[in-house]
């Protein structure tokens, strides 16, 4: 079973890769960093040198499934960003992708993703700045603007509105 994998002495079926349990959540190997946790600030460094030394100018976090925006992972990745600035690496910068649409789950990833760091300004050297503005790929400003009552924003979310530049997401499942 896969618990037995997890749990158990799992050297000979780690090598089968046609073992049924490996269609489940699982892993079939090992990755060249051992096996590390979202928030492995070690493993998030070397991945972001090679990104760095490879010119990437940004990195896209996806929170589209759920509004828990901001989780260990996230904040790691940014504190990492952050020394790695200071340690004169031009690391990638950092851009959110919320849910696309004026939905609910739009409206709390902004509002959570405004209260965790960009309105107290916590690793702003780190953001992706398109326009002047932090960019979030969420819902575009007309959707989120003309809609206000939809996704639950109103005039009281107009400082969040403000601050961010809106640039619009699409899936390839959505016509644009």
């Amino acid at each position: 079973s896969v618990t037995d994998a997890y749990y158990g002495d799992f050297s000979e079926i780690k090598q089968l890769f046609e073992y049924p349990g490996w269609k489940n959540y699982g892993y079939w190997n090992e990755s060249v960093y051992g096996y590390y946790g979202q928030a492995d600030e070690w493993v998030i460094r070397k991945n972001l040198e090679l990104m760095a030394a490879a010119g990437v100018d940004a990195i896209c976090t996806d929170e589209t499934n759920l509004s828990w925006v901001h989780s260990q992972g996230a904040f790691s990745v940014l504190r990492t960003m952050h020394k790695m600035r200071q340690d004169g690496i031009d690391a990638p910068k950092y851009v959110q992708i919320l849910r696309w649409g004026d939905t609910i789950y739009t409206k709390v990833g902004l509002e959570n993703l405004y209260n965790s760091y960009y309105g107290s300004g916590l690793y702003s050297d780190c953001w992706y700045y398109h326009d002047g503005k932090p960019l979030v790929m969420a819902a575009n400003d007309g959707d989120i603007t003309e809609k206000t009552g939809h996704a639950g924003l109103d005039a009281s979310h107009k400082e969040i509105l403000d601050f961010f530049t809106f640039r619009p997401c699409h899936a390839g499942y959505k016509t644009v």
